[in-house]
């Protein structure tokens, strides 16, 4: 979702402006770094855009809805915010829950109030869109460890997947790293990319690490003074326009510095324009790694059954082998769900991956259509006869094929739907045998 901000000013209520005139267009799906010193009004620039403080004056368009000075309506409002995810230093989670639990609390405002009440009644999708939030931050062997539990740095990551859960198309970071250090710090960094380019999130992050903004930005916004002094892409940064944004407390970085931040940025790029083709295959393999971690679990507390079994039935030994069998039935019960389930998850990642190829095929389609119109309107306002023969000849030929292709596309997908549903079947059995 594209930002434009058009003349905007704002005055705090003591009279301080903290922003002057500010002009700046960020396309959608762009990763925007603000750098500057304290103060510099990169904060309140951020908080415009969910009007946590409200413009004084000028407009901001934020995708079709504008909104003018304070006179924004609740309706418009409820839609920005709706779309829009903010993330703060302080990470706002909260330590005594689960993962699972800070988690969900993303969600609990875009379900009807009725629901969300008591700590939420969430759908199946629902419940599938949390863990999968959880799954992109590499947080699923955690999901119900207790966030006091956690480095600072993947409670920053849950922070991130609660800002992600509702799908947002605009994600706001107000300084998440500077807390951390530098490992955990480009950990949380690479996941804010991450969600940048597999999900197309427009995203604005406020940053103290000039070399940070230069590994992981699209583009750098230097302010000072509350208005914009820079406005650059990071390998045309200087020395000399550093010291522009941060004047006489900016410490010497050198263009070696800057030389060696790009070099970097580059390598790093190379592996995030692989990480939505391999999405899939991380996403499986991390779902296996649990699915082996839960089994380890249950046959951990079949051994703990039968120990104390051991103990009840000690003068008892027909009782002791009855309750035995019993609990190893449960647990072949237990592994089997559990098999099952990850067959389920490698069943909906391939039903994906069939759907894709079919919307593909069906865009593939409505570009050669298209094209080859162009051709036709173009031959017709010549009056080119033989031009014109020629590209209908070729559109009666090409249409069967791609209608084929996507029948076979369309054929291919219900048949894994099929077996997702096959498969949902025997695990309902199992559960109602457990």
């Amino acid at each position: 979702m594209n930002i434009k901000f058009d003349k905007v000013s704002l005055t705090y209520p003591n009279g301080y402006k903290a922003l002057h005139n500010i002009n700046l267009d960020i396309k959608s799906g762009e990763f925007v770094a603000l750098i500057g010193s304290s103060g510099s009004g990169k904060t309140t620039l951020i908080s415009t855009v969910p009007k946590i403080w409200p413009i004084s004056a000028g407009n901001i368009e934020i995708g079709k809805h504008l909104y003018v000075d304070r006179n924004t309506k609740g309706r418009m409002l409820r839609r920005i915010r709706k779309n829009t995810s903010i993330i703060f230093q302080s990470k706002n989670v909260i330590p005594e829950l689960s993962v699972y639990d800070n988690v969900k609390a993303g969600i609990l405002k875009d379900i009807p109030w009725y629901r969300s009440s008591y700590g939420g009644i969430f759908t199946k999708n629902e419940k599938e869109r949390i863990m999968r939030a959880i799954d992109v931050m590499g947080l699923l062997p955690l999901v119900y460890t207790k966030v006091r539990y956690l480095s600072g740095g993947q409670q920053q990551r849950v922070a991130l997947a609660r800002a992600i859960v509702t799908t947002p198309e605009i994600l706001l970071a107000d300084e998440p790293v500077s807390a951390l250090d530098v490992i955990n710090a480009e950990n949380v960094l690479n996941s804010i990319k991450r969600i940048n380019k597999e999900l197309g999130v427009t995203v604005i992050v406020n940053l103290h690490h000039i070399d940070l903004a230069i590994k992981y930005a699209d583009r750098i916004i230097g302010m000072n003074d509350g208005r914009i002094v820079v406005d650059t892409k990071p390998k045309d940064i200087t020395p000399a326009k550093l010291k522009k944004i941060y004047g006489s407390e900016v410490e010497d970085f050198s263009s070696s510095e800057i030389k060696e931040s790009l070099r970097i940025a580059a390598k790093n790029e190379k592996y995030w324009s692989t990480v939505e083709k391999n999405e899939q295959e991380y996403s499986i393999l991390r779902y296996k790694e649990v699915n082996k971690y839960i089994k380890r679990q249950v046959n951990k507390r079949h051994n703990e059954r039968i120990d104390n079994l051991k103990e009840k039935h000690k003068d008892d030994s027909e009782a002791y082998l009855a309750a035995k069998n019993k609990s190893q039935n449960k647990k072949d019960k237990e592994l089997q769900f559990y098999d099952l389930k990850w067959e389920e998850r490698k069943l909906r990642e391939k039903a994906f991956s069939k759907e894709l190829d079919w919307q593909k095929a069906k865009q593939r389609k409505l570009e050669t259509e298209k094209k080859l119109n162009e051709k036709l309107i173009k031959a017709q306002k010549k009056k080119d006869k033989e031009k014109i023969a020629k590209i209908k000849s070729i559109q009666k030929d090409k249409e069967p094929k791609l209608n084929s292709k996507i029948d076979l596309r369309k054929q291919k997908l219900e048949e894994a739907n099929n077996a997702i549903l096959n498969n949902k079947k025997e695990i309902e059995t199992i559960r109602g045998l457990r």
